[in-house]
């Protein structure tokens, strides 16, 4: 299996002999791709969210912000970012539907049980976050892997964890303000 592109910027040395000439023009087309942003601030244009998914999607997009990952980012990466806000979404109703019915359930014969069918369906929201998240710098291997590649000072130093914070108190707030949880 081949290694996944990075992008130019977090490229440290010449490892894939590109010329400076190729190196600013790849950089230039990323630069190019980054500016449509417009869908990734104002999602409801593409999708009809419920609050809950939409809470997920801004706290995540704010993360990516704060953690100075998202000049990366392209209008096309609404989809994956809703798709990421989505199975968190799914993952908390998976997760009311097994504390009201237990992780057994009764089958049809009465006296034999099987399992929930909503520990199937969190463990694939789960599957499907993860493998997400990972393609964005959102799981612990996948951050050890940037900072690796990455000048690790600069990119420590652009994370902002006060921001993190901030937006984790602010989340969990408007979700209990609203009942969500």
């Amino acid at each position: 299996m081949s290694r996944k592109h990075m992008p130019v910027h977090l490229r440290k040395g010449n490892k894939t002999s590109l010329t400076q000439e190729e190196k600013q023009k790849a950089k230039d087309q990323e630069i190019a791709m980054a500016k449509c942003k417009d869908a990734l601030d104002n999602p409801s244009v593409l999708y009809k969210m419920d609050a809950k998914t939409k809470q997920y999607y801004f706290f995540i997009l704010q993360w990516l912000k704060d953690a100075g990952l998202y000049s990366v980012l392209s209008s096309i990466d609404t989809i994956s970012l809703y798709q990421m806000a989505k199975a968190l979404y799914m993952t908390d109703e998976c997760d009311k539907e097994i504390k009201k019915y237990g992780m057994f359930i009764d089958t049809a014969v009465g006296s034999t049980k099987k399992p929930n069918p909503a520990l199937n369906e969190r463990r694939q929201s789960l599957k499907t976050f993860y493998s997400i998240a990972t393609e964005f710098g959102l799981t612990p291997s996948s951050r050890a892997t940037l900072a690796q590649n990455a000048n690790e000072t600069v990119f420590i130093e652009g994370i902002n964890l006060n921001g993190l914070t901030d937006g984790l108190e602010k989340f969990f707030e408007s979700a209990n303000e609203e009942g969500l949880n």
